[in-house]
């Protein structure tokens, strides 16, 4: 019975295949805009987390050990020094995340 109704069945016209294809793209396009918006919040977010932190830890670790000297004073604030590079750290995971994402979307 089935098979009777399914040769009757109106075949889709070539403008509904298109319209159908477009919203397929654009639903697919959406998707990778969410989806990359989400990772780079994640990636800011976790690269905030963790510089605050560096710094607390930082600053525990030197008043916990105050120094008597110039160069003890020098020694414990050298992570105070070294913070800056974690703001590179963040720009170098955004720009492979990116590259990453630029892949995936080509191989697709």
């Amino acid at each position: 019975m089935a098979a009777i109704f399914t040769r009757f069945k109106k075949k889709p016209s070539t403008e509904e295949i298109l319209v159908k294809l477009e919203k397929d793209i654009n639903r697919t396009l959406e998707y990778k805009r969410t989806t990359e918006q989400t990772r780079k919040h994640l990636i800011g977010s976790l690269i905030l987390y963790s510089v605050f932190l560096y710094v607390i830890v930082a600053v525990v670790f030197y008043f916990w050990y105050f120094p008597n000297t110039l160069l003890d004073g020098l020694v414990h604030s050298l992570p105070l020094f070294i913070f800056p590079l974690l703001k590179v750290r963040k720009k170098f995971l955004l720009l492979v995340e990116k590259d990453h994402i630029s892949r995936d979307g080509v191989a697709s």
